[in-house]
Formats: C-alpha cells, structure tokens, sequence
C-alpha cells in the first residue's frame, strides 16, 4: 500500500476502507498545510518566494507530527511516517540547499 493509516478513530478507518478515493483524501489530510500555506501567502504575502519553497516541507512535516502525537492519527506513504519523511525533507532543503 502506498498510503497507510495508524489511529484509534473509526471513521478515518472507514474511510480508509474506501478504495483509491479513501487513500487520496488521507493523502491530502496529510497535505493540507501546503496549499493552505500557498493561497495565505498569495493573499498576505510574508515570505519571499525563494524561502517560501524552502520551508513547505517543514511545515508539512510539523503538521504531520501534530497530527500523530496529539490527535494520534499517524499517515505514512510507503510504511514511512509522513511527520518523520516530511521532516526530514524540509530540514534538509531548508539547511543544505539554502542558497
């Protein structure tokens, strides 16, 4: 499975159940900082566009971890979990290639 689901709460695993279009909407529970992020910015601009790009995956990644540490809700793409794959994404985008 691509996209796998971790929580104590019986709709999201009824959802998950649903096949191709229960993953996808997990998938953009999972993503939902990113575009959020893109329109607020577009709207209120606080960020210039080169540290913008830089910092969306850190900012999924913290989305993510709050997700499985305080809602207990843990999504992985490829047995990964996503606050751990994006995490470590957007540090790394954001320390090594900061030029």
């Amino acid at each position: 499975m691509i996209i796998t689901l971790k929580t104590a709460r019986q709709s999201l695993n009824n959802l998950m159940e649903i096949p191709f279009l229960g993953a996808l909407i997990i998938f953009l529970l999972a993503m939902a900082p990113v575009p959020l992020l893109f329109i607020s910015n577009a709207i209120f601009p606080f960020a210039m566009e080169n540290y913008l790009e830089k910092i969306v995956a850190l900012i999924a990644g913290i989305w993510n971890a709050i997700l499985a540490f305080g809602f207990k809700i843990t999504i992985g793409i490829f047995m990964i979990p996503c606050w751990l794959l994006f995490l470590i994404i957007g540090l790394y985008r954001y320390f090594w290639l900061k030029g």
